[in-house]
C-alpha cells in the first residue's frame, strides 16, 4: 500500500499488527514514507502518548540507525519511546539499540 502512495490504509493496516507481526513487513524506504506521511499528517500529536506513539518512534529510531547510519538522530527518537508507555519488548529493544549507540 506504501508503494502505490495509500498512506491511510497502509498506515491503518500497520497500526492493527502487534510489534510482533510489524517486524520488517515494511523495507527501510517503506518504513520512512510512512513516517514522514504519519508526521506531516499530525499523527503523533493527535495520538502522542501510548503504544502507536511508541512504536512510531522505535520503528523511526531502528532506521535511522541501521538503515541511514545516523546515530544522533536515532538516540532522540529512542529515548522518546520510553516517555509513550511501551511495551516490554518494545522497551527492550529500544534499550538494546541505545547500548549499541553507546558502544560506538
Amino acid at each position: 500500500m506504501v508503494k502505490e502512495g495509500q498512506f491511510a490504509d497502509a498506515a491503518q493496516a500497520y497500526f492493527r499488527l502487534s510489534s510482533e507481526q510489524s517486524r520488517r513487513v515494511l523495507t527501510p524506504g517503506h518504513s520512512i514514507a510512512l513516517a514522514d506521511w504519519l508526521s506531516r499528517h499530525r499523527h503523533l500529536r493527535d495520538y502522542p502518548r501510548g503504544p502507536l506513539g511508541a512504536e512510531a518512534h522505535l520503528g523511526a529510531g531502528l532506521v535511522q540507525l541501521n538503515e541511514l547510519g545516523q546515530p544522533a538522530a536515532a538516540y532522540q527518537h529512542l529515548v522518546e519511546v520510553f516517555d509513550h508507555d511501551p511495551d516490554p519488548d518494545l522497551r527492550r529493544v529500544a534499550r538494546r539499540a541505545l547500548s549499541e549507540i553507546a558502544e560506538r
